[in-house]
């Protein structure tokens, strides 16, 4: 159990920076998001050695890693709120679409909840 720690803590710290990286700002379609899922889900089952979802999912709630959908939707409303809020005259512009964005993200993210 040990090594299997080590081994999500590594996935957690050095590949999910990688796999989220700039997504918070890019367009980005709900299959992209299941690719990412699958791959965090697929990870977990060669880690654990198990096909069984349940099993995925509780070793995942066990170790607090969330979802790649999660993940997004956060990292998406973190950054659309900062967008939003700067003084930046190119932000200014790109407002309403930032907002209209920020909205479906947050229903993404009260719907995980």
């Amino acid at each position: 159990m040990a090594m299997d720690t080590v081994v999500v803590e590594i996935l957690s710290k050095k590949c999910c920076p990688i796999l989220y990286y700039g997504v918070d700002c890019c367009y980005i379609t709900g299959a992209q998001i299941k690719s990412m899922d699958f791959v965090l889900n697929g990870s977990f089952r060669k880690i654990f050695n198990t096909r069984s979802s349940d099993i995925v999912r509780e070793c995942m709630s066990m170790f607090q890693f969330s979802s790649a959908t999660a993940c997004i939707a956060g990292r998406k409303c973190n950054f659309l709120r900062r967008l939003m809020s700067s003084d930046n005259l190119a932000c200014q512009l790109c407002h309403n679409y930032a907002s209209a964005d920020y909205l479906y993200w947050s229903h993404v993210m009260d719907d995980l909840i």
